[in-house]
Order: C-alpha cells, then structure tokens, then sequence
C-alpha cells in the first residue's frame, strides 16, 4: 500500500515549484477562448470550446489531489444559519469594498473597469460561444479552481490554521498577481478579494464558503460585462 505524500512536510522549495505551477496552468483556460475566436471552421471552434472545458475540469481535478495532500485545514463545526451568516457576509463585505475601490479607480486614473476586465470582455468580443463558454468559466468553474489553488493549497501549504495576518497578506498579493492590473487601486481591488476569501477560509476551514463567495462575486462581474455585449 502506498503512503500518501504529505506535502506540507516537504522542503520550501518544492512546495514553492508546486504553487508556481498551478499558477501558471490556471492561466491556461483562456487560451482555448482564444483560439475558439481564431478558428476558421465551425467544427475547429467546437472542439477548441470541448478542450476549454476539458483543460478546466483537469485543472480543477489536479488542484484538488495535490489539495488532498495539504491535510484539508481544520474545519469548525457551523450551523446552517452560520455558513449562510459567513457566505453572505463576507460577500457583502467585498462588495462594498471593490464599490468603493472601483470608485477610486474611476476618480483618480480613470477607468471603468479594471485591465483583468478589460481584457476578458476584449476576449468574448460579441461571439455568443465565447461568451456563454467564459460565462459558465467564470461562475462556475474558475471559483472552484482558484479557491482551492490560492485559498486551501496555498494557505495549507505554508501556513497553520492558527494563523491570520500572513495568509490574508500572502494570498491576496499572490491572487492579485494573477490578475492583470495597471495601478494601484486596480491592484487593491483583486488583493482584498484574495484577502477577504483568505479570512473566511482560515475563520472557518471550509473551501466551499469561499467559493460560494468567489462564485457570487463572479456572477455580478460576469453580468456587468455581458450585458452591454448583448445590448449592442
């Protein structure tokens, strides 16, 4: 029978070389959106779009083992009423933290929409496909593959569960990094999304809340950029 790896006992440097290479294969996905977008027949952007949803779920697949591995944090024990209370309280208090910051984004270097934004609605174009295909990416299956990649492996990875301040820090500057950004505010807003889910992982253990968070977050930034696609 064989042993499972404990990953978290492993050397700096090897838990180091796993987190940089499910960053780097997170950024992969697009790629496929891309090329639905290039194709010249439609049998091309069909299977360029099967291989966009393939590569997501592999991704989520390998997050998940290497996650297995990390010792799945210690979860506390909540009532129904508490995971809806932390859910939707750490949603809110995103919100009204990206409102405020998206503001200033707006007041002081003019933009709209942060550069990552940017760059996803120059992406979706106005092809139908790549807009549904990135839609169901980005609520459903993008906030499943970055929480247990930037909330339960990294944390897990190279923090205790007694710890705060650090993993807040660590992972809402790793997440952010992910993130295309042209200035500060543009960095600020994905590093208190990372910091927020970050908090509520290490208050409560459970992936899942932090993931309903994301998704609910997705699900708003999803909208604000496809319905003006679709309106025109």
């Amino acid at each position: 029978m064989r042993t499972r790896i404990d990953l978290t006992q492993q050397p700096l440097w090897q838990r180091v070389l796993v987190m940089v290479g499910l960053a780097l294969v997170i950024q992969v996905p697009p790629l496929f959106l891309f090329a639905v977008r290039q194709a010249g027949s439609q049998g091309a952007r069909w299977g360029w779009l099967a291989g966009y949803f393939g590569i997501f779920i592999a991704i989520i697949a390998l997050a998940l083992a290497v996650y297995q591995r990390t010792g799945f944090g210690l979860k506390r024990a909540l009532s129904w009423r508490q995971a809806r209370n932390w859910i939707f309280g750490g949603w809110l208090v995103l919100l009204c933290c990206q409102l405020a910051l998206s503001y200033f984004n707006r007041l002081w270097y003019h933009q709209t929409e942060t550069a990552n934004n940017q760059a996803i609605a120059e992406l979706m174009g106005h092809d139908p496909l790549v807009i549904v295909a990135m839609s169901i990416g980005a609520i459903l299956l993008s906030p499943v593959a970055e929480e247990v990649i930037f909330r339960g492996i990294l944390i897990d990875l190279f923090f205790s569960r007694f710890q705060l301040i650090g993993p807040i820090l660590v992972s809402g500057l790793v997440f952010s990094a992910e993130h295309a950004s042209t200035n500060p505010i543009s960095f600020l807003i994905y590093f208190t999304l990372g910091g927020v889910l970050a908090y509520v992982y290490q208050r409560t253990g459970h992936l899942e809340y932090t993931i309903a968070i994301h998704a609910l977050n997705n699900l708003l930034a999803t909208g604000a950029l496809v319905v003006p696609l679709l309106l025109h």
